[in-house]
């Protein structure tokens, strides 16, 4: 059959042939990129220009590609699956230069350069001259004739077998992105929820009831270790988590992205965890503060905002105790989470998952 008068079937097989080419070529040409972007020379440069780049180029060397094939055998690796040919109007093989003249055409005037907007609008164009049953200027400028036969059995198989492996690829992917998305929120989204648990009692603890009364200063003590309670529940939850995420490394096929990906866990797992230990040593200091107000069993008195105790002996300790803690800046307990942080087990990437490694006793 000729391009005269052709049912929607056609027009299906030549979008379909033209779709599957240029997944093959943006496939082979992905895994080229990944190969580049591996050298040195391209360290320093944002990887998203890396990528445009590469595909523009990529894109625009394919029609040399399509040229020699069309010139070669008469169509392309997508013509052959879905039995289209681009032959001459004598039915023979278009030349190399006719080839490449409709490729380029193809690229500029049917795909608009794949440039935003501009491929719309040509992408648009091409289907209302498809349904008209207009000649395209490719066709034209380059003296082709598009013909349609009937595809083998066996390249239907082959063609249905690269759709199949193509969006397992794809889902695989999605699900690989989605649930690398999840893991970088789980800190936030459990930090969050911390916050939202410890607030309505840590506005109890700084509230100016708190000291008012003995039994304030009792409920004072019973919020604090709530709160130490509350924070010993969120780390025991998250080892769970955090052993989850390692586990779900293995599944990871590149090596280079499962070491990446591990040490961007590992990082936001620090970091939560010398959270809490910094919070539960601050806590821990309010609960000294508060044992001193227990024992004075409200023989105590506040002036210009600090307390005083009417036993002296209360006071000096207590004045003791307030020089000493005086000492211990953001940056000291900062430093303890970190040595804490560092006493705890860390894990080793293999290619069967994550291995415990037991710290160093020092």
């Amino acid at each position: 059959m000729t391009e005269n008068n052709m049912p929607f079937s056609f027009w299906a097989k030549r979008g379909l042939a033209r779709f599957t080419d240029y997944l093959i070529w943006g496939i082979i040409s992905s895994f080229i990129i990944l190969a580049s972007s591996m050298c040195n020379a391209f360290q320093n440069i944002d990887p998203i220009y890396c990528v445009y780049a590469a595909l523009f180029v990529a894109f625009l060397i394919y029609p040399v590609v399509e040229a020699a094939c069309v010139a070669r055998f008469g169509t392309t690796v997508g013509g052959k699956l879905t039995g289209i040919s681009i032959l001459t109007k004598n039915g023979e093989k278009l030349s190399f230069k006719a080839s490449l003249k409709r490729a380029y055409l193809v690229y500029a005037v049917g795909l608009g350069c794949f440039l935003p907007v501009l491929s719309l609008l040509c992408l648009l164009v091409t289907v209302v001259l498809a349904i008209k049953g207009k000649e395209f200027l490719w066709d034209a400028k380059s003296s082709a004739n598009v013909q349609s036969e009937k595809s083998s059995l066996f390249a239907k198989i082959i063609l249905t077998l690269f759709y199949i492996l193509l969006f397992a690829g794809v889902g695989f992917a999605a699900k690989n992105t989605y649930n690398l998305f999840n893991q970088s929120n789980v800190e936030n989204v459990i930090f969050m929820q911390y916050w939202e648990d410890s607030r309505p009692i840590m506005e109890e603890i700084i509230s100016e009831e708190a000291f008012a009364s003995p039994e304030n200063v009792k409920k004072t003590a019973e919020n604090l270790k709530k709160l130490q309670q509350l924070i010993l529940k969120y780390h025991q939850d998250y080892d769970d988590l955090y052993l989850e995420q390692l586990q779900s490394i293995k599944d990871i096929p590149s090596p280079e992205e499962k070491v990446r990906v591990f040490h961007e866990i590992d990082a936001r797992s620090e970091a939560l965890r010398m959270h809490w230990f910094a919070q539960s040593l601050r806590l821990s200091m309010l609960e000294n503060i508060v044992a001193f107000f227990d024992e004075a069993n409200g023989k105590y008195h506040f002036e210009n905002g600090q307390p005083v105790f009417d036993d002296p002996d209360l006071m000096q300790a207590y004045q003791n105790f307030i020089l000493q803690i005086s000492g211990a800046s953001p940056a000291s307990e900062n430093t303890a989470a970190q040595d804490k942080a560092e006493t705890l087990p860390s894990l080793e990437i293999t290619d069967e998952g994550a291995k415990e490694i037991k710290p160093e006793t020092k």
